[in-house]
């Protein structure tokens, strides 16, 4: 492919934010910067990241700092409740009062998301960009939903070549807002700015049956493209401590999405079972949200459970090196296709799914995969499957398994999904 694009994306987060969502776009974007399009990217204002710069061939520009987000900023998130000295046996946080009213008051009202104070400013400088640069392709990115609120209102001043990149849906998730107020609005919504999208892409073909179901006037127009993992050399070691069985959880929690309720359930069962004294569970990344659920199983932190909070992707990749076991809790939404679960099986190593709803979205996965336990909030109280659970973790990571299947990875990489959008932006200039 020689022609050469100039490509807008909106995404409220971006590099160097920390999620899958930046993990995405920054590869993707800078790839296509590398290859010779122009590319250009509106992101959110942060505290101590610049307002234009150029970051690897692409032109970064974050605007929209207002004064809910300055006041945000300067709320405490958390008090400590003991000292924190020693990050390997992080006590619990609470968050603080003035948090915790936010939480109650004004975070149940806001639509269509957090992020509704950012459409404005964000949508200014677009039209800007547009305009001076002749830019015809855009690309927003969801989520949040403000991003494609932002470009369904460009779309209807200028003729652009519109991707809306569905990452995370609107109507069906039960975190964007106040469902009990705004159910029928966030249909009403999501379907009015889909319809004027050129192309809209999600991550797993589930989603996109059920938008066909919801919007049926889409089917034309909406595609599947996975998620991606970029392959790394595989750090060769072992959990240096023969005496533990390390399980090992990476990700952030979230109450209505991604609950860790279970898992600690499940760590309660194995702390009062016998014989089972090795086995340790240590979770890596942004647990606060659930500080109240840890607080439920206190007494096993610091002893049978460790919370180590936001650590680096390198330290991922020593971490991920060190585990018996790794850990997934699968999303509460079914049509969210879990970033995380890809590098596990990249990692070829035992794999305990926690499964929070019966159609797990990380199972579609997994049902390929060698190696892998799906654990349900129902076997807690089933015999055999508490047997069938120790049974794996006492014995899978001690199995020489087989190499992953290279082609179960292959949707997933780098130069196909990248590809894919190239294609569409080809294909709607046509």
């Amino acid at each position: 492919m020689n022609k050469k694009y100039r490509i807008l994306a909106i995404t409220y987060d971006y590099y160097p934010d920390n999620s899958p969502n930046t993990y995405r776009w920054h590869n993707i974007l800078t790839e296509w910067a590398n290859e010779g399009h122009e590319v250009f990217v509106i992101s959110a204002q942060k505290p101590g990241l610049s307002s234009y710069e150029i970051a690897e061939g692409v032109r970064v520009y974050r605007t929209g700092k207002s004064w809910l987000e300055i006041l945000k900023s300067k709320l405490p998130k958390t008090v400590k409740l003991e000292d924190q000295s020693d990050t390997a046996n992080r006590s619990l946080t609470k968050e603080s009062m003035v948090k915790r009213i936010y939480n109650s008051t004004f975070k149940k009202i806001y639509f269509p998301d957090f992020a509704f104070l950012w459409l404005s400013p964000a949508k200014r400088l677009a039209a800007k960009l547009i305009k001076e640069h002749g830019i015809n392709n855009l690309i927003t990115v969801s989520w949040p939903f403000t991003d494609h609120l932002i470009g369904y209102q460009l779309q209807k001043q200028h003729k652009l070549n519109w991707i809306a990149d569905t990452i995370d849906p609107f109507y069906l998730s039960d975190a964007v807002n106040n469902k009990f107020l705004y159910k029928k609005a966030n249909r009403s919504i999501e379907n009015k700015v889909l319809s004027k999208a050129s192309s809209i892409t999600v991550l797993t073909h589930k989603l996109k049956k059920k938008y066909i179901e919801l919007y049926p006037s889409l089917k034309d127009k909406i595609f599947v493209n996975h998620n991606i993992f970029i392959p790394y050399p595989i750090k060769k070691c072992t959990n240096q401590d023969s005496n533990k069985i390390k399980l090992v959880f990476f990700g952030t929690l979230i109450p209505e999405t991604r609950s860790p309720i279970t898992l600690l359930k499940m760590m309660d069962l194995i702390d009062r079972a016998e014989n089972t004294s090795m086995i340790e569970l240590h979770i890596y990344g942004d647990t606060t949200q659930c500080d109240a659920e840890f607080e439920m199983y206190n007494h096993l932190i610091g002893r049978r459970v460790y919370i180590h909070g936001l650590i680096s992707k390198e330290q991922v990749k020593d971490n991920s090196a060190t585990a018996d076991i790794l850990v997934n809790i699968g999303n509460l939404n079914e049509y969210q296709e879990p970033s995380k679960i890809i590098e596990y099986v990249y990692l070829n190593k035992p794999i305990l799914n926690i499964c929070s709803i019966v159609n797990d979205s990380s199972k579609e996965l997994l049902d390929k995969y060698h190696l892998n336990f799906n654990f349900y909030k129902e076997d807690l109280t089933i015999e055999s499957r508490k047997e069938d659970l120790f049974d794996f973790i006492f014995h899978s990571h001690d199995d020489s398994f087989k190499q992953t299947d290279e082609g179960l990875l292959a949707n997933y990489l780098l130069p196909e999904v990248q590809s894919r959008y190239l294609k569409l932006l080809e294909d709607n200039t046509q």
